[in-house]
């Protein structure tokens, strides 16, 4: 009877120092953080500080600036984040250390539509330098940062003023009509057409556009599946997440129908437009272009 007791006793023993060996490694994980890292809030287990950002989190970090210093950190769920709150920190993070902070961090909802491919979300690489460059070389010549994108938004705004011409004394939804203007100016670059202001399928593409980046619904469950991936899949989250997707592969659909339009009627002595340069280069650049663009 003895032995049984002490068999029990040492069960015991080893049960609650295994718990407490555990607990005591998660605590040091999240407690850590990388050599030579800012100072700053580190908030609560697994979820970090998003219970104390509020309504206003630009605020919160100016508050607790004042206590950590321009140049903090925070955790936000599982991430580490690194906040700069002034115009000095911020010029030397992003421009003397530019090379250091031009990645981007992994966006999990887009990659599952996207596969991981595209420039938005990559991080910092030669290739990145290097497409990132042309990209804006070539949007320069098609009028960015110079008189001729001017010009293009005077006339889309010339086109916006006489669209509400036909409508005074009718309703009219001034936010879209905006939209339709910014997106206009872009499309007139990106693969040389403008769309009405009535066309309701260009409307449609807007408005999803708009809710994928901003549906006052989902947007909080969005974010914490950004932060706990896993609850992609619980009932709640996971529809939010089904209609991000399906409003992503809608938009991105359209866009891949634009393209193969292009390849469709692409010929190499008559460049139309951003899309035409990029298969242009992707069919008789040097070797190394092509590589970056496939």
């Amino acid at each position: 009877m003895a032995s049984n007791i002490a068999l029990e006793l040492c069960k015991g023993l080893y049960t609650w120092t295994s718990v407490a060996v555990i607990a005591v490694s998660l605590f040091y994980i999240w407690w850590r953080r990388p050599h030579n890292f800012p100072p700053g809030p580190r908030g609560l287990p697994l979820i970090g500080v998003l219970p104390f950002l509020g309504r206003f989190p630009g605020e919160v970090f100016k508050k607790w600036s004042l206590e950590y210093g321009p140049v903090m950190s925070i955790r936000m769920g599982r991430s580490d984040v690194v906040v700069v709150n002034t115009g000095d920190s911020f010029r030397e993070a992003f421009v003397e250390q530019g090379a250091n902070t031009s990645g981007r961090p992994p966006d999990i909802m887009f990659a599952q539509v996207t596969g991981d491919k595209g420039l938005v979300f990559k991080d910092y690489s030669a290739n990145f330098k290097a497409t990132k460059k042309w990209i804006l070389r070539t949007l320069s010549q098609y009028g960015l940062g110079r008189r001729g994108m001017e010009e293009k938004i005077q006339e889309e705004a010339d086109c916006l003023a006489g669209y509400l011409r036909t409508k005074v004394g009718k309703p009219v939804d001034f936010k879209l009509s905006l939209y339709c203007l910014t997106s206009n100016v872009v499309s007139l670059i990106m693969s040389g057409r403008r769309y009405d202001y009535e066309d309701e399928e260009h409307q449609k593409r807007l408005e999803l556009i708009h809710l994928i980046f901003g549906d006052p619904n989902d947007a909080p469950k969005l974010l914490l599946i950004d932060l706990f991936p896993a609850l992609k899949y619980l009932p709640v989250f996971k529809t939010a997440n089904d209609k991000l997707r399906s409003r992503m592969k809608a938009v991105l659909g359209f866009t891949r129908s634009n393209i193969e339009e292009h390849k469709k009627t692409f010929e190499k002595d008559d460049i139309r437009d951003f899309i035409d340069t990029f298969l242009a280069e992707m069919k008789f650049g040097n070797e190394t272009s092509r590589d970056n663009f496939t």
